[in-house]
């Protein structure tokens, strides 16, 4: 987005690199699944909702960020950043309850 602004055109290496990081958020997916069964099968049902609830906003910032959306912009990037931060802020927050009871 940063490049299209300032009239930059992307390199093969720059595009292969954006690639590759796509694909890798994709197959994280998978642990994100994984980590939501687990804490529904050890009754962190709360935890569970605050993941899914994370991985939701991902799948947004996923679709958003698109090459093929011809509307993307870094004011908009940034925006999706903060949200994503704070949607892990709330994650974290909840998985960290959950451990604090779990210590008890």
């Amino acid at each position: 987005a940063r490049f299209d602004e300032k009239g930059i055109a992307n390199t093969t290496e720059k595009s292969e690199s954006i690639t590759k990081l796509r694909s890798e958020v994709f197959s994280l997916f998978k642990g994100l699944t994984n980590s939501e069964g687990r804490l529904l099968l050890i009754g962190c049902n709360e935890q569970q909702k605050s993941i899914r609830a994370y991985g939701e906003k991902i799948t947004e910032f996923y679709q958003y960020a698109s090459r093929n959306n011809d509307e993307i912009n870094s004011d908009e990037l940034g925006k999706w950043r903060k949200s994503l931060l704070s949607e892990r802020e709330l994650l974290y927050t909840s998985l960290n309850k959950a451990y604090r009871q779990a210590r008890i």
